[in-house]
């Protein structure tokens, strides 16, 4: 099943404006569902051939969850030192 055209609806659907003090959340939420699909793609098939490229998914997934959250936190912090209150 090619869920691409469901991905760019909902992406054409969701650009927005986002107010600069909720996008830490917006990350944090992204962050927390990418390691928790991540986790699932990981052990969902049981057939060899399907579980190697799922554990490469997995993978890949996680090396931009690293790279997420140091963006994540060096945005919070720069945040952080630019809003007042």
């Amino acid at each position: 099943m090619n869920n691409e055209p469901v991905a760019q609806k909902l992406l054409a659907n969701s650009i927005s404006e986002i107010a600069i003090e909720d996008v830490d959340i917006l990350l944090s939420a992204v962050i927390t569902r990418l390691k928790l699909t991540a986790a699932e793609s990981a052990s969902l098939s049981t057939e060899p051939q399907a579980r190697t490229a799922a554990l490469g998914v997995h993978t890949s997934m996680l090396e931009c969850l690293v790279a997420l959250d140091q963006i994540h936190a060096t945005l919070a912090k720069e945040l952080h030192r630019r809003l007042p209150g």
